[in-house]
């Protein structure tokens, strides 16, 4: 690489970007039928928790914005790394912010959020989050 001209250097750099954004172009294609599977496969509740790894949180954010429209409460959790998670919690019917701070507490959270929507992160494993979002929730 040290060896090439700049000008090579460049649309080499130029290529690999546009090979870049054709596949992040095709994972959200695939994510959004995996996510719309998911959402006309669930049934309508209290309490829905879906856990994911891969996707962007923003594409997660939408999911579970979705499936607030079928369940009282919606969260969704994206695995960083070993036992740290990001979260979305997302009502259209009860007010979440004064939950907040106990979960992060419990959890070893950061973040907060309005009435409809908590986000943030959460540093524990699968079992303690689910326990805890049920233990608060239902």
């Amino acid at each position: 690489l040290i060896s090439r001209n700049p000008l090579q250097i460049s649309n080499g750099v130029k290529h690999l970007q546009d090979e870049i954004f054709e596949l992040n172009g095709k994972l959200a294609i695939l994510y959004a039928d995996y996510f719309e599977r998911k959402y006309e496969e669930s049934q309508a509740g209290d309490l829905y928790i879906s856990f994911e790894e891969g996707c962007t949180m923003d594409m997660l954010r939408r999911f579970i914005d979705r499936m607030a429209e079928r369940s009282k409460i919606a969260c969704g959790l994206l695995k960083k790394a070993e036992d740290e998670y990001q979260y979305v919690i997302i009502s259209h019917s009860e007010m979440l912010k004064p939950y907040a701070k106990k979960l992060n507490e419990k959890l070893s959270g950061r973040g907060g959020g309005s009435d409809e929507m908590l986000q943030g992160s959460f540093k524990a494993n699968e079992e303690l989050i689910r326990a805890v979002l049920k233990e608060t929730f239902c």
